[in-house]
């Protein structure tokens, strides 16, 4: 019980920070905008938060010192839940971080993992035998190794990310099939599309910017694009709304959508179906007359 539940949960970690490690600058911009920080000490606490992550990881991984490890996993989780709470409550997070671009996951179901892997944690670290083998060296060594190397990553993609993950990149063609039903041919002429929810607060930023914006003075057409509701009432809800609007909107089914943004809000600039530029959270100012 004690091997195997701390092998899981040591995988997640490890795992969750490696995608933090290969592309910081995405946490890094989400963990300012929460102002939970001062600004100026984001970057230092960011990586000696991925590099506890990662060395929690592996060392739960390879059963280091359990008695220790886990409680600290435990308060691990704990922060993140706290954060991500904040995050909820004041609207300034749709979706986790801690996955980074890797998936699309909701604060909410990500505060219920934690609250299960926590507890699971608890089980564990009761089940802890008082006479334990002695742990080689060499695993000591491999943690070590982890943390220095994922402190370099943090570093270098806090600037540049090192791996993307987001399907929607500079360069990259639009797949036509990801918006068949809609009436717009994303693929002639310059589109701007933002993926929006109604709900974020960065979003409604964006959505106050382009109301206010003479449309018809740009040199390219904008469409906002946002999750379709299950319920159909809510669709209708949520259409009515629209139509308050100046721009030209699109439904996409949740799971497209996710596939495609996975942190909001997010903007692009296609020309002739080509992606030319990228843009997330902070609105592309710059774009307008």
């Amino acid at each position: 019980m004690l091997q195997f539940t701390t092998s899981i949960i040591g995988a997640v970690f490890a795992f969750t920070g490696l995608i933090k490690a290969l592309n910081a600058r995405l946490f890094y911009v989400q963990i300012k905008r929460l102002g939970v920080l001062p600004i100026r000490l984001v970057p230092l606490c960011l990586l000696l938060l991925i590099e506890l992550e990662c060395a929690v990881g592996s060392a739960l991984l390879m059963n280091i010192a359990p008695e220790y490890t886990i409680p600290i996993a435990v308060v691990l989780l704990m922060v993140f839940s706290l954060v991500s709470l904040w995050g909820l409550w004041s609207r300034r997070m749709k979706t986790c971080g801690c996955y980074g671009n890797f998936f699309w996951m909701p604060v909410n179901y990500s505060i219920f993992l934690n609250i299960g892997y926590t507890a699971l944690l608890i089980l564990a670290w009761l089940s802890i035998p008082t006479i334990q083998s002695d742990v080689p060296l060499w695993k000591y060594g491999a943690v070590m190794l982890i943390i220095g190397l994922s402190g370099f990553m943090t570093k270098q993609s806090i600037r540049k990310p090192i791996w993307d993950f987001s399907v929607l990149k500079k360069g990259r063609n639009l797949n036509p099939k990801w918006f068949k039903h809609s009436d717009i041919n994303l693929m002639k002429g310059s589109h701007f599309l933002a993926f929006l929810n109604l709900t974020c607060s960065e979003c409604k930023r964006w959505v106050s910017v382009l109301d206010k914006t003479h449309l018809s003075a740009l040199t390219f057409e904008v469409t906002c694009v946002f999750e379709k509701p299950g319920n159909p009432s809510d669709c209708e809800f949520v259409e009515t709304q629209l139509q308050t609007h100046p721009f030209t909107h699109v439904f996409l089914e949740a799971g497209k959508f996710r596939f495609l943004a996975s942190q909001l809000p997010v903007g692009i600039l296609l020309q002739e179906g080509k992606i030319m530029n990228v843009w997330q959270f902070d609105f592309p100012l710059e774009l307008l007359p």
